[in-house]
């Protein structure tokens, strides 16, 4: 996805926060050309429980997307502990 989207992924990193069930994800986006990308851009997160039972799903968007874009990203009220999270851009328009 990301090649598809001219995006990629730069850093990314996730917390769970078990006293409040709540799962942040922090990170950064870059534009694979190097050049502004001047369309609507989105940063997906799904987050699975131990059974591959989707806990949590998120997404953040840019209307415009620069060159390098941070993103906070979190899930609340996660009852079941976390075991994977994927993270991957969509270019929608």
């Amino acid at each position: 996805m990301e090649k598809s989207s001219n995006l990629k992924l730069d850093s990314c990193t996730a917390y769970h926060d078990q006293e409040n069930d709540e799962i942040h994800i922090y990170g950064e986006v870059i534009s694979s050309s190097g050049k502004p990308i001047k369309k609507y851009m989105e940063m997906h997160a799904i987050a699975f429980d131990e059974d591959g039972d989707i806990i949590g799903r998120e997404y953040c968007n840019w209307v415009v997307f620069g060159i390098r874009q941070s993103f906070h990203q979190y899930f609340l009220n996660v009852e079941n502990k976390p075991q994977k999270i994927k993270v991957y851009p969509v270019t929608r328009y």
